[in-house]
């Protein structure tokens, strides 16, 4: 599902009339992939990964774009929800230090900006090895 998005991403231009019609079908199958990754996952962390990715990538993308602090909020409030969900014994962590950087920054409000490379970069390493 995620191949046939992105060739079909690739085949559109932004410069055609129907452009964000045409679009319509990535997302399309953006949901199911999702959808079926949520319905066929049995372990429960794999599915916890799975959406701090995806978490982690609107995050990403609100903060690139700088969406109003709000939209940030709110997607950086169900990433730590997320987080609290991961079983202790699990295999698969975190970096705690690039939480609380992301903490620490979050806590600005408004002002996040001035620290918006240091919260991307924290961002990045939130699961890193």
């Amino acid at each position: 599902m995620l191949q046939q998005a992105r060739t079909f991403l690739v085949s559109c231009s932004p410069d055609d009339e129907d452009f964000l019609y045409r679009i319509r079908s990535v997302r399309d199958y953006i949901y199911a992939f999702m959808g079926a990754a949520d319905d066929r996952m049995a372990a429960p962390n794999a599915v916890h990964i799975l959406k701090c990715g995806r978490q982690v990538e609107r995050l990403d993308l609100y903060m690139r774009l700088e969406q109003p602090f709000e939209k940030i909020e709110r997607e950086f409030g169900r990433l730590c929800d997320r987080l609290r969900r991961f079983d202790k014994n699990s295999p698969y962590k975190y970096v705690q230090d690039s939480m609380i950087s992301l903490m620490v920054i979050m806590e600005n409000g408004e002002n996040w900006k001035y620290q918006k490379d240091e919260a991307l970069q924290s961002l990045e390493a939130l699961f890193e090895r």
